[in-house]
């Protein structure tokens, strides 16, 4: 009886070990090498921000030291920020940054609410509607990401010519819409959510629509945002096409703003650098926001949480 005691209290043979608690090694590598890229990444930049606090005659003749390269302002101003807000010429040029600022955020949401909305309900009907053809003509519609979006600039720009929209909004807007890979993202998503869904809704005598905004769309959250992200960087970061259909300078986005000041804005560099920060930030309130569902939302195979 003894024996039997002291054998039960002993562990079982077949127990498996405890895993070991640590950090392992090729953590700490990846740790490594990825806080070195993210300093390449940061590096230029913190220094574009921290130039942006310097005078244009400390960047232009440097310091009195004969200093020409300085990480941190030997003096902090703010001279390049209320030279933007005032209107002041950068390189000589009208630069009025704070309209353009305003153009770029009409357009840019504009775009990415009509974007959104539109490749959603392609989305809905290759993914869920039954009509003939269905498969070849998303097959055909595929095919045409195998282009590059250069070749379309002259049949654009004839276009818009046609109809009379050069030097307006509408063509910054409507060329942009049909996104193939915003509806092949969304499309996938869409086979991730029940169909269950669709039938009970069709039962209670819901149609296509009512069953697209009130049951899927509420579900499609995540990708949703992640199309929008993508295409309103796209849109703000847009620089050759507005300055192929806006001649007036006024009536032009930010990125193509200041990118139409050219090489003369080397005279007034903070000037310049102060405006670049300035169109950085609705990008970063934009990542802040869409962050949590980036991952999420490229997963085109994630479904409905139970």
């Amino acid at each position: 009886m003894e024996r039997m005691i002291e054998s039960s209290r002993k562990e079982p043979i077949s127990a498996k070990p405890r895993k070991k608690s640590g950090v392992r090694v090729s953590q700490i590598v990846l740790w490594i090498v990825l806080s070195v890229l993210c300093l390449f990444w940061l590096i230029p930049l913190l220094y574009m921000l921290f130039a942006s606090f310097t005078s244009d005659e400390v960047l232009v003749q440097g310091t009195e030291d004969g200093r020409f390269f300085n990480f941190f302002p030997p003096e902090w101003s703010l001279q390049s920020y209320g030279n933007i807000f005032s209107g002041e010429k950068i390189g000589g040029k009208d630069a009025p940054v704070m309209i353009w600022f305003v153009n770029s955020l009409l357009v840019s949401s504009i775009n990415t609410v009509l974007v959104v909305l539109i490749s959603a309900m392609a989305a809905y009907g290759y993914a869920r509607m039954r009509f003939k053809g269905r498969g070849l003509a998303f097959s055909c519609l595929m095919i045409t990401m195998m282009f590059p979006a250069v070749i379309n600039l002259i049949p654009n720009y004839q276009i818009i010519s046609a109809f009379g929209l050069k030097n307006n909004y509408l063509a910054l807007i409507i060329t942009g819409l049909g996104g193939v890979g915003n509806i092949f993202l969304i499309r996938q998503f869409f086979y991730g959510v029940p169909k269950d869904f669709d039938e009970a809704a069709k039962i209670d005598g819901a149609g296509d629509f009512r069953i697209f905004f009130q049951i899927l769309l509420p579900q499609l959250v995540p990708v949703l945002v992640v199309v929008g992200m993508f295409t309103f960087l796209g849109s703000w970061n847009d620089l050759l096409w507005p300055q192929i259909v806006m001649t007036e300078p006024k009536m032009l986005p930010l990125t193509a703003g200041l990118g139409g000041i050219g090489y003369e804005r080397s005279l007034n560099p903070s000037t310049s650098l102060a405006a670049a920060v300035i169109s950085m930030v609705p990008v970063l309130l934009i990542y802040i926001f869409a962050q949590r569902f980036l991952l999420q939302g490229i997963s085109i195979s994630s479904g409905v949480k139970g």
